[in-house]
């Protein structure tokens, strides 16, 4: 008889956790390990998107302290295994993904091994290993970015995937993470039934698909879970929701349309729906159209699923559409009017692999989060248990697994370097390079930064509401964000805002570095003392002996205590 081992599958874009990290991290975790605690799986996989946040050159930052709140969890100790793979190298355009997996392996659960690419083998999962930065020498996943001419306009975005195979008790099954592209305009998405954004999501998923068909590894049953971007027929629901209605369609000065508001026939000064490139709002009535029953008189048109419907399937979907989520930490139930709703997070699986669930097992296909602000994404997750006896036959279609050593390591290795010190100390950032932020004139760059009217007025704005927020934005000119959150930041722009109290420094991404920073920032805090008159002490970083105080990562100075 087979036996079964409770699986817990979850895909979370994670971005907009690591904008506001000082609120949204911790709830983010909590909710997450509230579910891990209801359905204690033995194998739990996590693919993330959008790793670092839209502003992933300062963000990226925040991705540490999220493993370090995962890792440091009572709910996680007892997983005694951990494969963590995040592409975080936002250097070469061609291949940042800004995808992360994570993958949890239960003490009580015994014979996982994972699949070697390069070595086309399995291997043992004896410890816990985190690979980040660049992962591209890791070979114990696949991963690639689709090819430019599927990308709209040929622009480069983080869009592509991460394969992993594993192998439980001679049962092989691929898991992997996706990120297609999303709709760049409301306008555009409405024009044409299909839009032209499903066509681009329709030809690459195709293509992946393919390839995993037809390369050199045999193919396995697969779970594929991710942000698909998968969105409604925009052109009927808007049909839908307008019918007793008249459109007023605004242009700009170049004849290109900008607005279509529908009027109410008969009572010209009620407007039920105003769609612009970036907005979709239905008044009053917004979130309650979307989220009431689930979502289900919308099921009709969410039909992307279905060009693929021979090679994969998911279960129904009893939770409203996970996308897009207002980000006030306040509220975990209002959609932003910003795009059609939709079911954008799923879980697919090849029908090879829906043979491996049992189906008379409880079985979950669900959101984390439902009333808790968790981004503009709800996580979505699978739990089920997964039939790990093979078939007679069937187990040596694939190379055999290797025996697992009963020794399991001690410590973390993190980019092939031991970790042995308390989680609070953990930096999986410490070797990289790319993300030390250089040292800045924060006086100067703070008083230029007043430069033009909008940045003055963002500062009253934020003033006014006693903010104390730092803010440091820039854009890699090799990437486009990809992102429906927000317009793209130009190249290079700096935004500081004055705190409560002295100017705050951008948090650094190596101890070494937010070291600098730190002694940096207490001596602008000084100088402005001096030149405003006070009688103030001179700041300093020195510990109680008169030594340079250790910088470990956790440092609660005003300056740079992390975010």
């Amino acid at each position: 008889m087979d036996t079964t081992v409770p699986m817990l599958l979850i895909t979370a874009n994670v971005g907009s956790i690591f904008e506001d990290p000082d609120n949204m991290l911790t709830s983010w975790v909590a909710e997450f390990l509230k579910v891990v605690t209801e359905k204690r799986p033995l194998f739990m996989a996590m693919h993330c998107q959008e790793v670092g946040g839209k502003n992933y050159e300062t963000c990226m930052a925040h991705v540490n302290d999220l493993v370090k709140l995962l890792l440091g969890s009572e709910e996680l100790q007892c997983y005694n295994r951990l494969r963590v793979y995040l592409d975080e190298d936002f250097r070469p355009a061609d291949k940042f993904t800004a995808l992360g997996n994570f993958y949890f392996i239960h003490k009580d659960l015994d014979n996982i091994t994972l699949w070697d690419f390069d070595e086309s083998k399995f291997v043992p999962v004896n410890d816990k290993q985190i690979h980040a930065g660049s992962i591209e020498e890791i070979t114990t996943k696949e991963k690639d970015k689709f090819p430019q001419h599927f990308f709209p306009d040929h622009k480069w975005s983080r869009k592509g995937f991460i394969r992993t195979r594993w192998c439980i008790n001679s049962r092989v099954f691929d898991l992997i993470n996706i990120h297609l592209f999303h709709d760049a305009s409301n306008l555009v998405a409405m024009e044409t039934t299909p839009s032209t954004f499903r066509d681009s999501r329709e030809r690459a998923f195709d293509y992946l698909l393919n390839r995993f068909e037809t390369d050199r590894y045999q193919t396995a049953p697969h779970f594929i879970f991710g942000d698909f971007n998968f969105r409604l027929d925009a052109q009927s629901v808007v049909q839908r929701l307008t019918t007793q209605t008249t459109p007023v369609y605004v242009k700009t000065s170049k004849n290109e349309l900008k607005k279509i508001m529908y009027q109410e026939k008969g009572n010209e000064e009620k407007i039920v729906l105003t769609i612009e490139k970036k907005l979709f709002d239905h008044g009053d009535k917004h979130t309650e159209a979307f989220i009431v029953d689930n979502g289900k008189w919308l099921e009709e048109f969410d039909n992307e699923l279905q060009p693929f419907q021979d090679r994969l399937a998911e279960y129904p979907h009893h939770f409203p559409p996970s996308y897009p989520y207002s980000e006030d930490i306040r509220d975990g139930v209002v959609y932003m009017k910003t795009r059609l709703p939709a079911w954008c997070d799923r879980v697919f699986f090849s029908h090879s692999a829906k043979q491996l669930i049992d189906e008379k097992e409880e079985l979950v296909y669900s959101v984390i989060g439902p009333e808790v602000c968790m981004g503009d994404h709800k996580p979505i997750y699978l739990s089920f248990h997964l039939f790990c006896g093979a078939a007679a036959g069937e187990a040596r279609a694939l190379p055999a697994s290797p025996k697992l050593s009963s020794t399991l390591a001690d410590g973390i290795t993190v980019n092939g370097t031991q970790f042995t010190e308390r989680i609070a100390n953990l930096n999986i950032h410490s070797n990289l390079a790319f993300l030390i932020v250089p040292e800045l004139n924060m006086a100067e760059a703070f008083r230029t930064s007043f430069g033009n009217e909008k940045q003055k007025k963002r500062h009253v704005e934020s003033g006014r509401k006693g903010s104390s927020k730092r803010i440091l934005h820039a854009s890699y000119s090799g990437h486009s964000s990809g992102s429906d959150s927000d317009d793209e930041v130009s190249e290079s722009e700096l935004i500081f805002e004055k705190g409560t109290s002295n100017l705050a420094s951008q948090k650094a991404c190596s101890d070494k570095a937010r070291e600098s920073n730190c002694k940096q920032a207490h001596k602008i805090k000084g100088e402005a003392l001096e030149k405003k008159g006070h009688d103030a002490k001179p700041i300093s970083t020195k510990d109680g002996k008169g030594e340079d105080a250790e910088h470990d990562g956790l440092c609660n100075c005003s300056a740079c205590r992390l975010m």
